[in-house]
C-alpha cells in the first residue's frame, strides 16, 4: 500500500469518527435521503455511490455476492421509474448505463427479458475492485479497502463542508451580535460617562452653593448680633437717660422747697404789710393766690421755677 493510500485510509477513518446523530439531522433538513446500512455477510464487497446530477447522499449499499466457486460476483440491477439507470456494473455492460425504465421495458417487450427478471449480470471475480459511474461517460475503480474508504469519504465530504460553512456563518452571525451589543455598551458607556460628568459638575455646584449658605448665615448670625447689640446700646442709652433725669429731679427737689418756703415768708410779709397800712383788706387778700402773681414776676422767671408743677 503506498503512502497516498495510507493518507486516504486516515483522513477517511478521521471522517468516519466525525460522522455523528448530529450530521444525520442535518442531512434530513436539507432534504437528503438517508438509508440504513446494512451489515453485509463475509464475503460480501460493499460501497457507497451518489447518483449522477443529484446532490450527494448516503444510499442503500449494493451487494456483490460471491459465487460458491469463487470464481465470478453478481450485482442484482434495480430499475428505478424515470430515473436514469446509474449502477455498478461490469464493463461489458456499461452500454445499458443511463437508460430509462421506459427503454429498458420497449427492449424487454422486443424479445429481451424484463429488467426484473433478467438475469444478475456478473463481473469476474478477479476484476480490480468495483466500477462505479462518473461525469462525461468515465469510470472509476473503487478497490476494497482504501478505495471504499475513499468513496465514503467523498460522499461525507459536501456534507462536512456544509456543516463547516454553517458553523461560521453562525459564528460570523454571532461575531456581528457580539460587535451590535460592543457597540450598545460603548454607547451606554459613553452616556454614563456624560451622566458621571453631569453629576460631577452638580457636585461641585453644590460644593459651592453651601459654601455660600454657610457665608450667608455667618453673615445673618452676624448681623443679629450687631443688631442686639444696638438695641442694648439704646436701652442702656434710655435707661442711664432716664437715671440722670430722675436723679436730677430728686437733687433739685430741696432746693425747690427752699425757695418756695422764702416765695412764702416774702408773699406773708408783704400782704401783712398791705394790711397794716390800710391799702388792702384782709379778706380780699385770703382770697388771692400768690402763685400766679408771683409767675410773672421776673425774678421767679430767672432762677428758672416752675410755679405750675403740680409736684411744687
Amino acid at each position: 500500500m503506498g503512502g497516498r493510500e495510507i493518507e486516504w485510509a486516515g483522513l477517511a477513518e478521521r471522517f468516519q469518527k466525525d460522522a455523528s446523530y448530529q450530521e444525520s439531522l442535518m442531512m434530513e433538513h436539507e432534504g437528503y435521503t438517508i438509508f440504513k446500512e446494512i451489515v453485509p455477510p463475509p464475503g460480501t464487497v460493499l460501497m457507497k455511490r451518489a447518483r449522477r446530477g443529484q446532490p450527494p447522499a448516503t444510499q442503500l449499499s449494493k451487494q456483490v455476492v460471491e459465487e460458491a466457486k469463487g470464481e465470478e460476483v453478481e450485482v442484482p440491477e434495480p430499475v428505478c421509474g424515470g430515473i436514469p439507470i446509474d449502477m455498478v456494473s461490469s464493463p461489458d455492460d456499461s452500454g445499458d448505463d443511463g437508460k430509462t425504465l421506459a427503454e429498458v421495458m420497449e427492449e424487454a417487450g422486443k424479445g429481451k427479458e424484463p429488467a426484473s427478471l433478467a438475469r444478475p449480470k456478473v463481473i469476474p471475480k478477479g476484476a480490480a475492485g468495483i466500477t462505479i459511474g462518473g461525469k462525461g461517460g468515465k469510470e472509476e475503480v473503487a478497490e476494497g479497502g482504501p478505495g471504499r474508504e475513499m468513496v465514503e469519504v467523498l460522499a461525507r465530504l459536501p456534507l462536512i463542508l456544509n456543516r463547516a460553512l454553517r458553523v461560521e456563518e453562525q459564528m460570523i452571525d454571532k461575531t456581528g451580535q457580539l460587535h451590535h451589543k460592543d457597540a450598545e455598551i460603548e454607547a451606554l458607556r459613553l452616556q454614563l460617562a456624560a451622566e458621571s460628568s453631569k453629576h460631577a459638575a452638580l457636585q461641585e455646584e453644590f460644593v459651592v452653593y453651601k459654601s455660600a449658605m454657610s457665608a450667608l448665615k455667618a453673615d445673618n448670625k452676624a448681623l443679629r448680633e450687631k443688631l442686639s447689640k444696638a438695641d442694648g446700646d439704646k436701652e442702656a442709652a434710655v435707661a442711664s437717660s432716664s437715671v440722670a433725669a430722675v436723679q436730677a429731679y430728686k437733687t433739685s427737689l430741696p432746693y425747690r422747697k427752699e425757695m418756695l418756703d422764702g416765695i412764702r415768708r416774702a408773699w406773708e410779709g408783704l400782704a401783712s404789710s398791705l394790711i397794716q397800712e390800710g391799702e388792702v383788706k384782709a379778706a380780699i387778700l385770703g382770697e388771692l393766690d400768690p402763685f400766679p402773681c408771683m409767675a410773672v414776676d421776673p425774678i421767679y422767671k430767672e432762677e428758672g421755677f416752675d410755679l405750675t408743677d403740680d409736684t411744687i
